[in-house]
């Protein structure tokens, strides 16, 4: 198993340099790209990714323009297509690394929103995805500022740490990350809150085999949004699990170890229906 943990770069579609980090087993199932959420960056996922290669999967994940060790202007997204491209170009990438290897996603929360967009754009590009937590049109209002005459790169502050998840341990690893965004820029809640408000019509062309995972207690994102996903999306094989009393992070929430262990069981699931296992 190949645990490195040092930066790889790739150059964008609009030649913004992308931070990704890789992690390779023998002989995988498949292989999984994370894609983070909003302030942080793909080095949350250690964890998520050590237990996704004993599980018999490969991973790559990758920090957002303006997120962890990413270019581009801290916080700020002039448009959401351009994380679907983004995206697109890694999808590029791990077919070419790994030809002939089934491909899934992990996307949780801003990461959801862009799994929605890409698979609503792309079709027959990989072999599911796993939504956690997905921000798809949020109900609760996130990203609901007054945007008239606004400077888009003024700042707004991050959500609390206790929002997040009940794992002590998690939050203040969270709250010392010298990597996690303290403050966003209006423009990303811009261009988010106009993506939320037009995704329904794109919804209607996802059609990938998804897997919808959302805490019943998040206050950052509804799971009203995962509901919303899982009713508007034209996919039939599709499943969606509201868990009683979780916050938004369910990677990091103490019961992570069974909520991985689902993650896992649901793909092998899928790879057997699609004939990969005899």
């Amino acid at each position: 198993m190949n645990f490195e943990n040092t930066y790889l770069t790739i150059k964008s579609f609009d030649d913004i340099n992308l931070h990704y980090k890789k992690n390779i087993i023998d002989s995988p199932k498949a292989v999984i790209l994370i894609l983070h959420g909003l302030a942080e960056h793909s080095g949350r996922y250690e964890y998520t990714t050590k237990k996704l290669n004993s599980f018999g999967y490969s991973v790559y994940r990758y920090d957002h323009r303006g997120h962890g060790m990413s270019d581009g202007k801290r916080g700020f997204l002039k448009d959401t297509d351009n994380l679907v491209e983004d995206t697109n170009g890694f999808i590029d990438l791990i077919k070419s690394e790994n030809p002939n290897i089934p491909i899934f996603m992990l996307g949780h929360s801003v990461g959801g929103h862009v799994l929605a967009e890409f698979g609503s754009k792309y079709k027959n590009k990989i072999n599911g995805m796993i939504f956690s937590s997905p921000l798809i049109c949020d109900t609760i209002g996130l990203c609901n500022f007054d945007f008239n005459n606004i400077d888009p790169y003024a700042l707004v502050a991050e959500c609390n740490s206790h929002d997040l998840t009940h794992d002590i341990n998690a939050m203040t690893s969270y709250e010392s990350d010298f990597l996690i965004l303290e403050n966003i820029t209006l423009g990303m809640y811009c261009a988010l809150n106009k993506s939320c408000k037009n995704i329904k019509d794109k919804l209607e062309n996802f059609n990938y085999p998804c897997f919808i995972i959302h805490g019943s207690s998040d206050t950052v994102v509804s799971c009203e949004d995962s509901k919303f996903l899982y009713e508007h999306i034209a996919s039939i094989d599709k499943e969606l699990k509201i868990l009683n009393g979780l916050y938004h992070k369910l990677l990091d929430e103490i019961v992570k170890d069974e909520i991985l262990y689902e993650i896992s069981k649901w793909i092998e699931c899928i790879l057997s229906r699609k004939g990969y296992f005899k």
